[in-house]
């Protein structure tokens, strides 16, 4: 088992500053739903606060999928799978 390093300073209300063994992260957004960029890429955020029960997705555009003929047709973009995430 290896040891972690992970480090979440509030910077203003809604925008937090992360730091871990891999690197600096920012996350943006209210308590329960946030976006999220770092080191392993953009991340998008839902949950219900309190409850234990969230919902992560990654949202930058590499991903497996990409190097295999996939066209990209009928993805939606990064910004609106956010929006649809949160409504």
């Amino acid at each position: 088992m290896g040891f972690r390093f992970q480090r979440r300073i509030t910077l203003a209300p809604g925008i937090r500053l992360n730091l871990s063994k891999r690197g600096l992260g920012l996350s943006v957004g209210p308590r329960g739903a946030s976006l999220s960029v770092g080191p392993r890429g953009v991340h998008g955020h839902a949950g219900i606060p309190g409850t234990g029960l969230a919902y992560r997705q990654k949202l930058n555009a590499r991903s497996r999928s990409a190097g295999r003929g996939s066209s990209g047709a009928g993805r939606a973009s990064p910004a609106g799978s956010l929006e649809a995430l949160l409504a």
